[in-house]
């Protein structure tokens, strides 16, 4: 160990000694750093998954600078010899020249920690992803530069053996990325015609990436520890037994068999931990790949067994992005069947879609005798169906037909299905599994949902279906699909007297009210008193934005709900006034073509307004399914939300804030005009204001009684419209019930719900089932964004990477070499 210490020593002060250590970390450092900073001030998230995804390239160019002298130095000027009669082993000398250049690129690395302070300081990132991917750097660059030492052992020449080490670094990773052993296995299929899949051979036996990648996402498995382990010591392993008798007769033949006997252990070991659960590290905040406790909760609840199988083609069938699917999805599987006590059953079934062509070319009476046997066209019938999927080829774009679907059925219940499998999907796996056995075990839940129908009055609605008119599509159409999607019942319903609430229901979701009338109220109370469930998103106005003689017009339009008075008696309000944040986006609105202008509609209008406010998770509570992990969303025109706590505790009910603003939001009165001058922020009153407020509890009962439905207008006086029929009185059956209130119904219009959708279904989701799904849903990793960073950070933050680290560098460096340059002088002039 004294050995190894002293050359260790002794080859890392060499790295330090001369300007050349200071350059290769100066450039490492400034590029990772730039390269990273190029995306995250455009679009500022509070990851580093960018910078961990280009580092291997960057890897592959600066450890073979790094490594290229160790060993090819020594041979140059001739002292390898000298070194080799040192009272040291070899391996002591390989170890320790290895350790030095292991720690100069340890520290090249802690040169970006910068980065993760910078992250930490302005959002909230999840410490466990960023820990396991500088662990996965490590491993990636200790492998890298054993490669390279063992390399500089072989040749004399520093440029050689900085050019052989680049091209073994660039092997091993770049020939584990799927378009290029894709490309490979294409091209051998091209000339000689023969299926050899030595791309996929590559990839599964020797190549890093596959290794590598776990780590990027917060996962530190068993074998690919064991990877990096195995290769680095067996290159070590053989650079020291290159030195040790590279002047022995016979040498050049023992040493290709040692190398030999040396790629078929790596290779073997990596045989037998292929496909094998040897275990894993799941170092993310939340557990993200991990099975959830719902998930388990819901599995060991069951009565009886559920069995799963997945409808796969065979591996040789599978394009080679997908040759390792079944394996993780059974991976996956395989987490949940242990949770389950056994519960959980899980089968392969292999599809094969040649017997489809196959099919088509068949004479009638075979085809007919084919289809009785086939499990393909059986299955077809039940949902199973092959779908094309694009070949990651370099040199060309095609698209190939497999099976990937998955059936799930409990007890004797019907066989539902997922119609497609695939590895961008296998995040929300767990979810979809889960959403089918909560189905199929539960009784189905009911929503009635309350939304406009496109602006018209709703008692024109069933006068228009009479009339055999079509009905204008409404933007909150997809609410009512999403529902159906998530398996619950919808009853859509205008809550009036032609179209009341369903007599039973679970949940009740109101979207954007406009003048809600007394009966209306009522109901919706009475619901609340009977321990229904009420989602209401409430929108105050939105606004029209036009260009007018090149300038911005900017038009209210309000939605006057009227919800304030009966909200009030629960404690909750629905600000009236304009509310503005300055973590706001750009919002481009769609212009129709005027003679004016007739090129409008071919461009959209780019409108930065503060009304256009972005919620982060760093303002969402974190300990509520609603709102927990979710990134962020869009919080179009929406209002502050008033709560009255003293209300609240009088009721004696229960409530959370979920959603607020940023802490640099302002209101404004509503009669404001607003312009693109004052949309600038105040200099102070600036503050933060709920948006989301849960309410539980047992709802007080409506203080009047039932009021009448409003007469509907006759609208044609020569058609007669038939009397509404009476609306069943709602007795007060108290129970306690929950009231989840938004000041904003737009996010959830088709045009912006990507942005909510999670945040919906969660919400619906706890209303309803209790929030177990909710929890299994927002089990994937998310980009963690930032709030709109302001100038001043924005110039702090560059400020300090780009220039105060590397020039800390280059200070350290001279200070360095002064030193060493005043050392030199006093012990001249000593000598002297």
């Amino acid at each position: 160990m004294r050995n190894i210490f002293t050359v260790f020593r002794r080859e890392l002060s060499t790295y330090f000694n001369s300007p050349i250590g200071y350059i290769f970390v100066f450039v490492f450092v400034a590029l990772n750093i730039w390269l990273y900073q190029i995306s995250f001030f455009s679009a500022p998230s509070a990851n580093m998954r960018i910078m961990f995804q280009t580092l291997p390239f960057i890897l592959i160019v600066f450890v073979p600078l790094v490594t290229m002298r160790l060993w090819a130095e020594e041979r140059k000027e001739n002292t390898i010899e000298m070194l080799l009669t040192f009272p040291m082993e070899p391996t002591h000398l390989v170890l320790g020249k290895y350790f030095a250049s292991l720690a100069f690129f340890a520290i090249s690395l802690a040169g970006t920690i910068t980065l993760p302070i910078m992250l930490g300081a302005l959002g909230s990132p999840d410490w466990g992803i960023i820990f396991s991917s500088y662990i996965g750097a490590l491993l990636l660059g200790a492998l890298f530069l054993a490669v390279g030492i063992f390399i500089s052992g072989l040749v004399k020449d520093q440029i050689v053996a900085a050019v052989l080490s680049l091209g073994a670094c660039f092997f091993l990773y770049i020939f584990g990325l799927d378009m290029i052993i894709a490309s490979i296995d294409a091209m051998i299929k091209s000339s000689t015609g023969m299926e050899v899949e030595v791309g996929q051979i590559l990839k599964s036996f020797l190549t890093v990436t596959a290794h590598y990648e776990p780590f990027v996402k917060g996962i530190i498995p068993t074998a690919s520890l064991v990877y990096f382990l195995v290769w680095t010591v067996l290159f070590l392993f053989l650079n020291g037994m290159y030195l040790e008798g590279r002047s022995r007769k016979g040498h050049k033949l023992s040493f290709a068999t040692s190398f030999i006997l040396c790629c078929f252990i790596g290779v073997f070991s990596n045989y037998l931990l292929e496909g094998l659960a040897v275990g894993r590290l799941d170092v993310t905040e939340d557990k993200i790949h991990t099975v959830s406790p719902a998930t388990e909760k819901i599995l060991t609840s069951l009565e009886g067994n559920v069995v799963v199988k997945l409808y796969i083609s065979p591996k040789e069938e599978l394009p080679i992005q997908l040759k390792n699917l079944q394996q993780q999805v059974a991976d996956k599987l395989e987490e949940m069947r242990i949770v389950s006590g056994g519960k959980m059953k899980f089968s392969v079934v292999h599809m094969h879609t040649q017997r489809l062509v196959q099919d088509e070319d068949d004479e009638s009476e075979k085809k007919r005798q084919r289809d009785e046997e086939s499990l393909e066209r059986s299955l077809m019938k039940k949902g199973v169906q092959p779908f094309q999927i694009a070949l990651g080829e370099a040199t060309k774009q095609s698209t190939q037909l497999i099976y990937s679907s998955m059936g799930i059925a409990y007890m004797d219940k019907k066989e539902e299905y997922i119609p497609r499998v695939v590895p961008q999907t296998l995040e929300e796996l767990e979810y979809q599994v889960m959403t089918i056995v909560y189905r199929q075990t539960s009784e189905k839940a009911t929503v009635a949902l309350v939304a406009p129908r496109s602006g018209i009055d709703p008692s024109m609605i069933p006068i228009m279906r009479q009339m055999g008119q079509p009905i204008p599509p409404s933007e909150f159409d997809v609410i009512q699909r999403l529902l159906d999607y998530d398996g619950y019942e919808v009853k859509r319903v205008d809550l009036t007297k032609r179209s009341p609430l369903p007599e039973e229901f679970d949940t009740m979701v109101v979207l954007a009210p406009r003048k809600l009338n007394e009966r209306q109220k009522w109901e919706i109370s009475r619901a609340l008193h009977n321990g229904k469930n009420v989602l209401l998103a409430v929108q105050n106005y939105e606004y029209d934005y036009r260009l007018k003689d090149r300038e911005l017009e900017i038009t209210r339009q309000p939605y006057d709900p009227q919800v304030n008075e009966w909200l009030g008696q629960y404690g909750i309000k629905v600000d009236e006034e304009v509310l503005m944040d300055s973590n706001n986006f750009v919002l481009t609105v769609q212009q129709q073509a005027t003679q004016e202008n007739p090129f409008a509609g071919m461009f959209g209008l780019q409108v930065d307004m503060p009304t256009h406010i972005i919620v982060t998770r760093d303002f969402m509570q974190q300990s509520s399914p609603i709102t927990n992990r979710i990134d962020q969303i869009v919080y179009l025109w929406g209002s502050a939300l008033e709560v009255e706590d003293e209300t609240i505790k009088e009721n004696k009910l229960k409530s959370s804030v979920l959603m607020t603003t940023s802490d640099r939001a302002w209101k404004v009165p509503k009669t404001t005009v607003l312009t693109r001058e004052n949309r600038n922020a105040p200099d102070q009153g600036l503050t933060s204001y709920p948006l989301m407020a849960l309410i539980e509890g047992q709802f007080p009962d409506a203080k009047q009684e039932m009021p009448e439905w409003p007469k509907e207008p006759q609208r044609n006086p020569n058609q007669f419209t038939p009397p509404a029929p009476d609306t069943p009185v709602r007795d007060a059956k108290p129970a306690e019930g929950k009231l989840l209130v938004v000041g904003c119904a737009k996010m959830f219009s088709q045009t912006f719900l990507q942005h909510s959708l999670d945040l919906f279904r969660n919400g619906v989701d706890v209303l309803t089932t209790g929030g177990e799904l909710s929890s299994i849903r927002s089990k994937k990793i998310s980009a963690r964004a930032i709030s709109k960073i302001s100038d001043s950070d924005k110039t702090f933050w560059k400020v300090l990477n780009y220039f105060i680290i590397p020039l800390l560098i280059v200070i350290i460096g001279i200070l360095r070499l002064q030193v060493r340059r005043i050392t030199r002088d006093q012990y001249t002039m000593s000598v002297m």
